[in-house]
């Protein structure tokens, strides 16, 4: 029996899911959350095989709890995602610790195939989410990613109040301003959070930090409005 835990803050979708999952005779939900903190707990309770997670959670991106999965328990990570145009975020995901890269939207089949072949050390990756040349490129790299997986350092807060500063268009100037620190300060987070995101550049940042769920667009353009 595959044992399952789901962290997915949608509660209908959560629900779809976890009834697909019910559909397998070899698969079982032995937990469920909807956010990273809780599912971090359920998932250190139940032990399970396979963790289902959303990539954006209210509280940590998916890629932050799949590390923190990762340090803590031998089990296998299937990443969930809206996003259907990014090699580099499943790149980056499948880097860090996720075993397979599946759409939201998958039909039931497709996510318990998917779960499956996880369980089986597979690494699976809905077509729909990269591009033919990412997908040959990984198959052929299958063993070597297997070896051994390298993972990043999470975001500290700040780092992550900067990011979105950073997202709204500020200056180090008018960002080191809001924060009540030195522009060399600033620097230093932006120089250290573009190592993290693996990022050239504070555009290339900002679309990697946007990605991962660390930027919440809805307060940066209330606040672009001036609204509350």
């Amino acid at each position: 029996m595959i044992r399952i835990v789901i962290i997915e803050n949608q509660p209908l979708l959560r629900i779809g899911i976890k009834n697909a999952i019910l559909q397998s005779p070899v698969m079982h939900v032995c937990g469920e959350a909807n956010s990273g903190e809780k599912g971090l707990a359920v998932a250190e309770k139940t032990n399970p095989d396979i963790v289902l997670v959303n990539i954006q959670l209210p509280d940590m991106n998916g890629i932050d709890v799949t590390i923190a999965i990762k340090q803590r328990l031998d089990c296998k990570i299937v990443i969930l995602s809206n996003h259907t145009d990014s090699d580099e975020i499943v790149n980056f995901a499948l880097s860090n610790g996720a075993s397979s890269f599946v759409l939201s939207s998958s039909e039931p089949e497709t996510l318990t195939s998917a779960i499956a072949l996880t369980y089986e050390n597979e690494c699976w990756i809905d077509h729909k989410l990269t591009s033919k040349s990412f997908l040959e490129n990984r198959s052929s790299k299958n063993k070597q990613f297997h070896k051994g997986k390298k993972y990043r350092n999470c975001l500290t807060c700040a780092e992550i109040r900067v990011l979105n500063l950073m997202a709204r268009g500020l200056s180090n100037e008018q960002i080191a301003s809001a924060q009540y620190v030195c522009v060399a300060t600033i620097k230093s987070q932006i120089h250290e959070l573009n190592q993290k995101l693996e990022a050239k550049n504070r555009v290339h940042a900002v679309l990697r930090g946007a990605l991962l769920g660390y930027i919440n667009y809805h307060n940066v353009i209330c606040e672009a409005l001036g609204e509350t």
